[in-house]
């Protein structure tokens, strides 16, 4: 499923949901507005810096193994964090 794809059914998901709850609780409407406003900003993200990015500016994944890296050392600071706090 492509990205765009699941956009557009994340939207209709909560379209129907908004509509549906906005009946129940007024406050649904703004936060059902709040959500929308952050599918647009991230719509509008995606067509500026990811769809119309140049073929020669794709790296090809070659920062995955870095972000992967940094990921498992901060997990193993948490979990020597963790392990040598206090006891309760």
């Amino acid at each position: 499923m492509s990205l765009r794809v699941f956009i557009q059914f994340v939207c209709n998901t909560y379209i129907g949901e908004a509509i549906t709850y906005s009946v129940i609780s007024p406050l649904i409407n703004g936060l059902a507005f709040g959500t929308f406003f952050a599918f647009y900003q991230l719509y509008k993200y995606l067509f500026l810096w990811v769809y119309e990015q140049k073929p020669s500016s794709d790296t090809g994944g070659l920062f995955f193994p870095k972000a992967i890296q940094q990921v498992f050392v901060g997990l193993y600071i948490e979990e020597v964090s963790f392990g040598c706090g206090p006891e309760l």
